[in-house]
């Protein structure tokens, strides 16, 4: 498991999201060009223009020509090319070469083909390949923005417990909710176990499952208050109503291993961010043994990067 990534998740769910999302795509997006091959299409298509070119040139019995005559000529053989997936963006290219509407009177036309020749490798040489490749990044940046914006980005709104990100649409109002199987240990939001034992306090990392049953008997209370809400529904009726219906899911009452392990890896960067309350290890007991990986470890000496790579730059 990559326990950099939990606590990424941890400090900004949208925006880890919102990162991983842009690392798919793009990783996607350089599939897309390999398979396409780009540069080697475009390297076909000038060829064939050359190539029409010099053709004309060697076909033409006239010293003297019109411009129209090599945009006919071109568009002629241009259909008869044997690389079918070349013939409309020769077409296309002659076309765009010479307008309709532009019939200039060509004087000498071995001088004109061989002008036009060079003109042509000059540009394919110095732009062509850097003005499509230009132009394909603009189409993707905007089809990836759209897609994450219009289709994946979701509501923002995250469970007032386990800070797991609600599955509604985005800026939908009330009712949110999340997938059962996206719930994390409440501790991953900073949320404490506190209770008083005698005149002292105590807090220790909120390991409860938000869909147990238990969970929901327990008493609840906001850190900043002192008094304690008998138990989670009346919790969520004063402070978080748009999280109603908020049932409990026997279904979901156990903790998996997978979170187990997620916060016996995570828990020295995580109490250095999001549950800085906790000073002391307070693993339960058995865990260390079950679950530590030394070599996997997430510590707060790894947040500064952990920080920066999350921040670092615009993620889409």
């Amino acid at each position: 498991s990559n326990y950099r990534n939990v606590v990424m998740y941890c400090i900004d769910v949208n925006r880890f999201l919102q990162k991983e999302f842009n690392n798919r795509f793009d990783q996607e997006k350089r599939k897309l060009l390999d398979e396409v091959k780009l540069e080697s299409a475009i390297g076909k298509l000038y060829s064939t223009v050359l190539t029409l070119a010099k053709e004309w040139a060697e076909s033409s019995s006239l010293k003297a020509a019109h411009c129209k005559d090599f945009r006919d000529y071109a568009a002629e053989r241009a259909l008869q090319i044997a690389d079918v997936e070349l013939q409309d963006d020769a077409i296309a290219t002659c076309s765009a070469r010479f307008p309709k509407e532009t019939d200039f009177g060509i004087n000498d036309v071995n001088n004109f083909v061989e002008a036009f020749r060079a003109a042509l490798r000059r540009t394919q040489k110095n732009t062509a390949n850097d003005l499509i490749n230009r132009k394909l990044a603009e189409e993707l940046k905007e089809e990836k923005e759209d897609l994450w914006e219009n289709y994946l980005e979701g509501c923002s709104a995250r469970c007032p417990l386990c800070g797991a990100k609600c599955e509604g649409i985005k800026d939908h109002e009330g009712e949110h909710k999340v997938n059962p199987k996206h719930h994390v240990f409440p501790v991953f939001k900073g949320t404490l176990d506190t209770r008083e034992n005698g005149s002292v306090v105590v807090s220790r990392p909120c390991l409860k499952i938000c869909l147990d049953i238990k969970t929901h008997k327990t008493p609840w209370r906001r850190h900043e208050d002192e008094q304690y809400c008998k138990d989670l529904k009346t919790y969520l009726e004063k402070y978080y109503k748009d999280w109603l219906p908020f049932n409990p899911d026997p279904a979901y009452a156990e903790a998996p291993i997978v979170l187990k392990r997620a916060w016996t890896n995570c828990q020295k960067a995580l109490r250095a961010t999001v549950a800085k309350s906790l000073k002391d290890d307070d693993l339960p007991p058995g865990w260390h043994d079950a679950y530590f990986d030394k070599d996997k470890e997430v510590t707060e000496d790894d947040i500064e990067e952990i920080q920066r790579e999350l921040y670092s730059d615009d993620p889409l």
